[in-house]
This record gives C-alpha cells, structure tokens and sequence, in this order.
C-alpha cells in the first residue's frame, strides 16, 4: 500500500461510504428523508416537471423514456426542485438532448423489491441519482436549445442502429447492445442464450471492446503519420466521444479514464500501474455517484480488472490465458452469487473461445458500419465475419440449454460469507506472491465452501408478494421446498420476476411438488410460465411433480398438464383424504371431494392444512361458496390462516372464522387492486376475533 497511496485512498474513500450507509447516510437505494415528496409519490399525485432533457429513448413498443436533470416538480401548491427524474411518455417526442421541456402528468413510485430476490428498481434508480418517475399525459417544448455534441451523438447513435437492421437484421439485436451500447431491441430468449454460456457481458460496451477500439485507433494514427503525442491525443478524444455515444455506463467511463491516465503516464515518461489508476477511477466514478458502490456493474468491472492485475500473478506463469479467465472468476464469483444467485459452470470455458475472437467482431461491426453508410452491399459483406460468429455464440448458449445444471445455482450468500471468502482470497494471493508459500489452492476451496454453504432454515412457510394473485413456499425440515399456488394479474411475467428470483436467491434448485389450487391465471400463470422455461431449457430450477384438483382432469384447458408433460414433469390429482407426508410434514387434502365438478372453480380450490409438530396452517386457495361449506365440516383448527379469495367478501364467513379460530392470517392482493381486496367486512370479521392480520401490499 506505501507504493500504491492510491489504492489506500479508495480504500479509505470505500469504508467512509459503507460507514456513511451504516449511519444512515444513504446512497444505495433509499428512497431519501424526503417526506413531503414521498406522500405526493403515494398518492400518485398529479404534478407539473421542468427541467432539462438529459438523456431520451424510444423504445420498440413505441413508448419512450425521457431523463431530466435539475428539474423543477410541481404538485398541487408544493414544489420540489433539483431532482432527477425518469419520464415515461405514451409516444415518441422529437426531442434533442439539452431541450428544455414541461411535462404534464402524475408521479408513480419506482417500483421497490418486495420479495428476496426480486431487482430492486429503487435501489438500481436511486444509486444513479434518479430519484423520481413521472407518467408523463403531455410534452410541451420550452427552448429548443441543445447540446450540440451530446445531441449529435445520441443522433448518430439512433441512425447506426437503423443502419444495423438494415445491414445485419438477424444480429441487429445483439450489435445494437455491443456496438451501440443500445439494448432496447434484445429478447429475453436471446440474452438468456448469452446469460446461460456466461457471456451476457458481451452485450454491453465494456473495456474490453474500448481496449480494442483505442488500441486499433492508436496504431492507424501512428501509421498515417501523426506522431505519438497527436495520435495519443486524438485516440483519447475520439474514445470519449465514442464512451458518450454509447452512453457512458460504467465499464466506459472505467476504461476511458485508464486508458487515458496510461497515455498520460507515458507522455510525461512515468510507469503505469494498472491498480493506481483502477484505485483513482473508482475514486472519481464514487464521488460522483457513491451509489455505484452498490452497483453490480461497478463490482463486476473494477472486479474483473482486479483479478487480472492482483489474483493473476499469484497463480504462476504457464497458460496465463486460462489463469486469467480463473483469476477474473475468483474475484467475480461472491459478486455473482450475491447479485443473480447463480453461476454459469462453464463460463470460464466458453470466454476462452469468446473472448479472442471478439477484436473480429468488434472490427468486423464497426467496418461495417462505416462501410455501409456509404454501400449497403460492402457493409453486408463486411459485417459477414461478425454475424457468422455471433451466430456461433448463439448456438453454444442454446446447445447449453440441455445441459443438465449449465447453471449453479447457489443463492445469497450473507455479507459476512462475502467477507470470509475475499479475506481468504487476498490472504492467498499475499502469502504466495509476498512470503512465496504454497497452499493456494487449498485457501481457495476453503473460501468458495465459505461463500458457497447454505444453512438449512428448517420449517419455513413463505408468502410471496405476486401482487393481484397467490404464491407460497413451504420448506420442510428435511430440506424440501413446495410451492402452492404462483400467479398474478397484475405483475408482468411474475413466474420470472417473482417466484424464480426468490427461489434463487434461496439457493432452491429443485421444488419437490408444484399445488395448484384452481385455474384461474391469478393462481397458476406463473407455474404456467416456469413449467415453458423448464421445457425449453432457460431455467435450471427443476419441478418433480405437480398437484391439481382431481376436477380439472376434465377441464376442457389442459395447457398446464400439457405442458409439465413436456417438461418431464409428472402430474397427479388430489381429492378430500388425500395425505402427503415429508418427514414430520404432513399436508392433507380437505378439499375438493372426488366427485366435484364445480360451476364456480373457487368453491373447488384445493385447501391444505399443513401440520408441523404443534403448528398447524390452513391454506385455501380461492375457497368459497359450497367447496367453504363442506371445509367448514372438519377439523380446520390453526394457528394460521391463508385467507382465502384474497380477502373478498364472499370468502372467510363467520362460522368458518370461528372454527379455524386462527392466530395469524396471511392475505396476498395487489397494491390499489381493482376489486377493493382485502374486503372492508372480512377485515372486521378478522380483527373482531383477534386474529393478526399480514397484507401482502403493506408487508410485501
């Protein structure tokens, strides 16, 4: 550290940030103390924005998104200035960068994770400094003023993404995101293919495509004869030109800066150190916005980095091309598993083939793109190479569909476990460079069986937050994990933003049984979905079985047998009697009978009541009408009630309340849901018979 100051200046400048959020000084997601502001988001108030348009997107639905700076916020007789906004607007604006606007509209919250696991919109906007969204009704121009350069460039920008559709359709997608820096084209599927090989990266601009584009710059302008302080100043002007066109996310700023610093280093005749100038990066990069501390980009970029410049020289000389790719995972791996939960097995392997070929890509795109501005025919021809490559990446990430765990999934590890795990990590690395001792490979499998292990959290019942819908998780003591019910109507794709991520984030690769309680969408849409992403290889998470009321063998949709057929899935019916045991678990069927052939498919909701040693829970799906009735009969005693119908009226009556006399009720609806759920009556009926009640909407 007495060689490097810099890097015990970053040091200190990180502990100072974490210490500043321990005291409660945030920069990682905190919606702020801003009390005023936060009501008037709550209430979804309409509001008046003025500011200065900073950054625009129009995306392929049409829509687009509008970022303002020092903007001016209005609502009613309160106003709020020099705050960061997002805008969502209905259609496209011809806007230029620098415009000044007034948007009509109301405030929305940005939408916080409510589920471990879940991506945390609040904590990825307010780490950038935005700190507030806008649903924008009408735009109004007030100075047509722009930036010029920024303006350009974000011009520029769109018309190179057209031209790529026009020279490249089938790969337009993923050149946008490598070329451009431009992900709004990508589909799921595709970055999944990508996300599964280990090469999501790839679909960004990273340092690796600037090292390759200020290197080539660097070495054409010598050539031409320019000289070397000339051409290393056009290199650094046209790489931050391009850093700004590509819309400067981290990883680009990072890699200009160093770049940068290395041409400056040499011009006044000094050494380079890679640590010194990643240690004053992170340093500028965090005074600007110390969110970014918190920020999986920033820990994977400078991570990366890190592991080729600190970990790399400790693992000797031979087959540094494979150390390198070890030593960058070493360092990568606690961000991964505390970030996405999982890890791509061979990742390693296939950066091996990747990452050389990517200066053909890379070269490949860009000529292209110049040369088909001026010849639609040479650019196509030139861009060959490029396509004929991704083409191939694509077909690896697809090949590892089938491969059984091409994914380890390996949950959230706890901090502490991150701090074990770096601390043997860099205690390695120090005794075999510093004091040339061996052992590192034992210090490494001893750090990542640290990261790695997952205490076990014996019996477990968990209500997810699906919104309008139901979603529950029991996890028994003898290391199984069940899922009764899991969708939603009103949460988008909540199988793969919901219910995946918290099982991930809980290290679930398996669910022993999927229950369905009855067909309607808000119950199995999300079982639906995940049953597609086992069938089509996009997931590793794995369902044994699937449990469905005997009645729905003869229901005339059979999507859902179907396609858990095709996923290798087996599926039984259960009627009233019905008994699973798992260890000290058992979970008996109260409901429906085997003859039930329900008009209303509620009264035919599969109800369970889950019995663990002296704690018993009833769960009931949509129970109501006749199926409540003939429930009501037996012995539903509990210490917790799953309310049915999420919490409506014609569900939880009076006599069926006082049988089950519950404890604890657990009632799962969406946010300002369009139904009025939980119901006014059921809630008295609750509170009247001293039952606490847990809301998904309050509790998440």
């Amino acid at each position: 550290m007495s060689r490097r100051p810099l890097c015990l200046v970053c040091l200190c400048f990180l502990i100072f940030i974490w210490t500043l959020e321990i005291l409660g000084v945030t920069y990682g997601g905190d919606p702020g103390n801003d009390h005023e502001f936060q009501v008037c988001v709550q209430e979804h108030s309409a509001c008046k924005a003025g500011g200065e348009v900073f950054r625009y997107e129009v995306r392929s639905d049409g829509t687009s998104d509008l970022y303002l700076k020092s903007a001016i916020l209005v609502v009613s007789t309160k106003q709020f200035s020099n705050y960061f906004l997002k805008v969502k607007l209905p259609t496209e604006y011809d806007l230029a960068i620098g415009n000044q606007v007034l948007i009509q509209g109301h405030l929305s919250a940005i939408p916080r994770a409510t589920n471990p696991g879940q991506f945390d919109t609040v904590f990825y906007y307010q780490s950038q400094g935005i700190q507030g969204c806008v649903e924008g009704e009408s735009l109004l121009v007030t100075d047509r003023r722009r930036a010029l350069v920024k303006d350009s460039l974000q011009r520029m920008r769109e018309e190179a993404k057209k031209l790529l559709s026009e020279l490249a359709p089938a790969e337009a997608d993923v050149l946008s995101a490598m070329l451009l820096g431009d992900r709004t084209l990508l589909g799921e599927e595709r970055k999944q293919n990508y996300r599964l090989a280990g090469i999501l990266h790839i679909l960004a601009v990273s340092g690796t495509h600037l090292a390759v584009v200020s290197s080539v710059l660097y070495k054409i302008l010598m050539r031409v004869g320019w000289g070397r302080r000339m051409s290393q100043f056009a290199a650094v002007l046209l790489l931050i030109l391009y850093g700004t066109l590509t819309g400067g996310s981290i990883s680009v700023i990072r890699a200009v800066m160093m770049f940068t610093l290395s041409v400056g280093a040499e011009s006044v005749k000094r050494t380079y150190d890679m640590l010194s100038a990643m240690a004053l990066s992170a340093i500028f990069l965090l005074a600007e916005h110390p969110g970014y501390l918190y920020n999986s980009g920033f820990l994977l970029s400078f991570g990366a980095l890190f592991g080729l410049a600190f970990v790399l020289p400790a693992m000797g000389e031979t087959l540094q091309m494979i150390k390198g790719g070890v030593a960058v995972f070493l360092v990568q791996l606690p961000v991964l598993q505390y970030y996405f939960y999982e890890v791509p097995v061979f990742s390693v392997l296939v950066n091996l083939i990747v990452i050389p070929l990517m200066p053909v890509v890379l070269g490949s795109g860009m000529i292209g793109l110049g040369i088909g501005a001026v010849s639609r025919d040479m650019g196509r021809l030139a861009m060959v190479p490029a396509c004929l490559l991704l083409g191939g990446f694509e077909k690896i990430g697809k090949a590892l569909w089938r491969v059984p765990a091409a994914t380890w999934i390996t949950g959230q590890p706890a901090l502490w476990q991150v701090g074990a795990y770096m601390a043997l990590l860099l205690g390695g690395v120090f005794f075999c460079r510093y004091l040339k001792r061996k052992g590192f490979a034992v210090v490494l499998c001893l750090a990542v069986v640290v990261l790695s292990v997952r205490f076990p959290t014996g019996f477990q019942l968990t209500m997810l937050d699906v919104g309008q819908g139901d979603g529950m998780v029991l996890n028994t003591v003898s290391g199984n994990h069940y899922l009764i019910d899991g969708g939603s109507s009103s949460v988008n794709k909540v199988g793969a933003y919901r219910i995946l991520p918290y099982l991930k984030s809980q290290g679930i690769a398996e669910v022993e049984s999927v229950f369905v309680t009855h067909g309607d969408a808000d119950h199995m849409n999300g079982i639906l979905e995940m049953l597609e992403h086992i069938r089509d290889g996009r997931t590793s998470v794995q369902i044994r079985r699937l449990f469905l009321p005997k009645w729905m063998r003869q229901k005339e949709d059979q999507s859902l047998q179907r396609t858990a057929s095709e996923a290798g899935i087996e599926v039984q019916y259960l009627e009233r009697g019905d008994v699973i045991r798992d260890g000290n678990v058992t979970m008996t069927v109260l409901n429906p009978d085997g003859d039930c052939d329900p008009e209303d498919e509620n009264s035919g909701s599969l109800t369970l009541k889950i019995q663990y040693g002296t704690f018993t829970a009833l769960l009931t799906g949509d129970l109501s009408g006749e199926g409540e009735e003939k429930t009501v009969l037996q012995q539903i005693d509990c210490q917790l009630l799953k309310v049915a119908h999420h919490g409506s009226s014609s569900s939880t009556g009076e006599t069926f309340l006082r049988k089950a006399a519950p404890r604890i009720a657990l009632i799962s609806c969406g946010e300002h849901n369009r139904y009025g759920h939980p119901s006014p009556e059921v809630v008295e009926r609750l509170l009247n018979a001293g039952v606490q009640i847990f809301d998904t909407r309050e509790c998440g």
